[in-house]
């Protein structure tokens, strides 16, 4: 009896995995956007209020949990590029911040303008004028792409 069930279970598990992998392949060209987790939106809900009250800690807290749990989230890395920006460390917010612009998909303009702003204001904050202008321009290239 139990061999027909392990069987069983083999069977059921094989035919949900196969289910779930026949998603049509994205396009090369186009990263796939993450679905946001509700308890990620209810944790960067959180963040914001701490870091908008100034409680960089529990912010900090909060992001870095919702970053376990999606940590491709566009949202959660700018979070963290804002916290790290508000804690005086601006090296490490760019980093975030990179690492947002790189899980944004190509239609996501606008969040992608504003990331390579908050990348410009980061290089200044560390001296970085030329890295700081290639970041504008950046922006103004995409601005310039989407209103045509």
């Amino acid at each position: 009896m139990s061999i027909l069930r392990l069987f069983c279970g083999m069977i059921l598990i094989s035919f949900v995995i196969g289910c779930v992998h026949n998603d049509p392949k994205p396009e090369l060209s186009t990263r796939p956007q993450v679905q946001p987790l509700p308890a990620v939106s209810m944790l960067l809900s959180s963040a914001e209020e701490h870091l908008r009250a100034g409680h960089l800690i529990m912010a900090e807290s909060q992001a870095e949990r919702a970053y376990r749990l999606q940590p491709q989230d566009s949202r959660v890395l700018l979070l963290q590029a804002r916290i790290a920006q508000a804690q005086k460390v601006p090296v490490d917010a760019e980093q975030w911040a990179l690492k947002a612009l790189d899980s944004l998909g190509p239609d996501s303009v606008f969040d992608r303008i504003r990331t390579w702003d908050l990348i410009a204001r980061l290089r200044d904050e560390q001296g970085d004028q030329a890295g700081a202008q290639k970041a504008r321009e950046e922006a103004r290239k995409l601005l310039r792409q989407s209103q045509s």
